[in-house]
């Protein structure tokens, strides 16, 4: 198939089509062409937020695109096509590298014909002959790693997650450094979606305040806010019957650990510091719910009788850190059903 400016010609020699794309001895700067250029060696990926593709900025032909005025078209060697609308070039991060890129609309192929007015008769054998191509694949996320980039794509990524329709159970990941935006993101959301009850879990109780005066000033009244071990906290609270306001919350730490274990007391701090670190990795990994068993893990046939007195006080509410809390309420299962009915997003 000879591809000759805007007009595409039937040509079928052998098991391939020829394809003829342009370059600089056939590139026409005009405003009624549109050109096509061959990609199909370039990195060429599918973003799934957002729903357009990347392809790797090819150095043969980047500087003909920027004088193009009319549509440019890139064969990917992949079922689908190209439009490139945008001719800047964006700096990125995809899969643990770094590329050069442009970011193009994907075009199945008929759409890529009616784009450019084909008005010939596409064969059989053409037609079967891009059937044999794959599609592009997916990639799940992309990073800006310079100021353009950053713009665009957080520009692509809130049109998205106004867009979204979210499933049940589904979960929407937004990661961004600090100032970019994520709590202006989420009080987007809560406006458009205000028939749904929204929880906003966040790390500290600074961000809480933050985000309960905004919501306040904007009269939004469908999200409920806590920090993570505030909710954890509740959570035990209900499902013990303890009394939240006789509750005193320690940090395990060498200067403390000896009113809760008085044999530590006059202890040298690194022993106290160790038994401190150990019991804090135990209540914050998921792969074991029984001490012994963890102790097993770790230690192999030690006893480490304190690591495990320890975590049995913890048991028999002898005393409370943020960290065992949430390790106990993981461990009996107690946020199991806790939202359902209660919060949609």
């Amino acid at each position: 198939m000879n591809i000759e400016k805007k007009f595409i010609t039937e040509s079928y020699k052998g098991n391939s089509l020829n394809i003829t794309f342009q370059d600089n001895d056939s590139f026409v700067n005009d405003d009624k062409t549109d050109w096509i250029f061959d990609a199909s060696k370039a990195y060429v990926k599918k973003v799934k937020v957002g729903l357009f593709a990347i392809c790797e900025v090819v150095d043969d032909f980047k500087d003909m695109i920027k004088k193009c005025k009319k549509n440019i078209f890139l064969n990917t060697n992949f079922k689908q096509w190209l439009l490139l609308k945008n001719t800047n070039e964006y700096n990125i991060e995809v899969e643990g590298e770094r590329k050069t890129v442009w970011v193009c609309k994907v075009l199945k192929f008929k759409d890529f014909l009616k784009m450019i007015k084909f008005e010939g008769n596409f064969s059989k054998q053409a037609e079967q002959f891009f059937n044999t191509f794959e599609d592009i694949e997916m990639t799940q996320i992309i990073y800006g790693r310079c100021i353009p980039s950053m713009k665009w794509f957080d520009g692509i990524n809130r049109r998205y997650l106004k867009r979204h329709k979210f499933a049940k159970n589904e979960i929407v990941a937004i990661t961004a450094v600090a100032g970019s935006g994520k709590t202006t993101t989420l009080l987007e959301l809560a406006e458009i979606h205000k028939k749904k009850k929204i929880l906003y879990l966040a790390f500290n109780k600074a961000l809480i305040s933050e985000i309960r005066c905004k919501l306040y000033h904007k009269k939004i009244r469908n999200v409920a806010c806590c920090t993570f071990e505030g909710l954890m906290r509740q959570i035990f609270i209900q499902k013990t019957g303890i009394n939240g306001d006789n509750m005193s919350i320690i940090n395990l730490k060498p200067q403390t650990i000896g009113s809760v274990y008085p044999w530590l007391a006059n202890k040298p701090w690194k022993v106290k510091n160790y038994y401190c670190i150990w019991f804090a990795k135990f209540c914050k990994q998921v792969e074991y719910s029984s001490i012994d068993k963890y102790i097993k893990k770790n230690f192999g046939n030690q006893k480490k009788a304190i690591l495990k007195n320890l975590w049995e006080y913890a048991m028999k509410k002898k005393f409370f850190t943020f960290d065992s809390i949430r390790k106990l309420v993981e461990v009996e299962h107690w946020a199991r059903g806790k939202f359902e009915g209660k919060f949609e997003i």
